[in-house]
């Protein structure tokens, strides 16, 4: 479990908000429907981002964060090509399917009422969040993010991409020390 939470949620989460041009091809990271539909929620994710960057930081934090993400960008893929991540993504891949997560009875039942429509999908998005507490670091940085944004709070929102920019600045730190251990 720490593993995940120290090594893969961080990775996940930026992972959503930063895509590549290269990530679009189809058959890259999986099926073509599912790269398809990975990438174009990527996508929308890093031109929000963007726009708002350009929209509310201020000159200097812009360039940083321009900077960082562009770093964190090339360490991701470097970090993804060596052979210590594809031997951790199988290791992964091998867990999961004999784990059994002590929330997944709870998930399962959350799934099941937004199907046969007893919930919607706003309320059982709101479960399952309160499951996890908020989630972790960049995943609340980014929804606080969202929230000044469409209360239109430039305080906030520069205040917020602050916040993401040093999570960034430590997320590169931890990838460079995982790339040169595993160099």
């Amino acid at each position: 479990m720490k593993l995940f939470t120290f090594l893969l949620l961080p990775f996940l989460t930026v992972s959503l908000l930063l895509a590549t041009p290269g990530q679009a091809t189809a058959g890259a990271i999986g099926s073509p429907v599912e790269t398809s539909s990975k990438v174009h929620c990527q996508d929308a994710n890093n031109q929000w981002l963007t726009r708002t960057i350009d929209e509310y930081a201020s000159p200097a934090l812009k360039v940083e964060l321009r900077k960082d993400l562009a770093a964190h960008e090339q360490l991701c893929k470097t970090w993804q090509q060596s052979p210590a991540f594809q031997k951790q993504k199988k290791h992964c891949k091998e867990d999961c399917k004999s784990f059994h997560h002590p929330g997944k009875k709870k998930v399962d039942e959350i799934l099941t009422q937004v199907k046969e429509g007893k919930l919607t999908v706003p309320e059982a998005r709101k479960q399952l969040q309160g499951m996890h507490h908020g989630m972790h670091g960049k995943v609340h940085t980014f929804q606080q993010l969202k929230a000044a944004v469409e209360s239109k709070n430039k305080p906030a929102v520069e205040a917020a991409l602050k916040k993401m920019d040093q999570q960034i600045k430590e997320s590169n730190q931890r990838l460079k020390q995982k790339i040169s251990e595993n160099s």
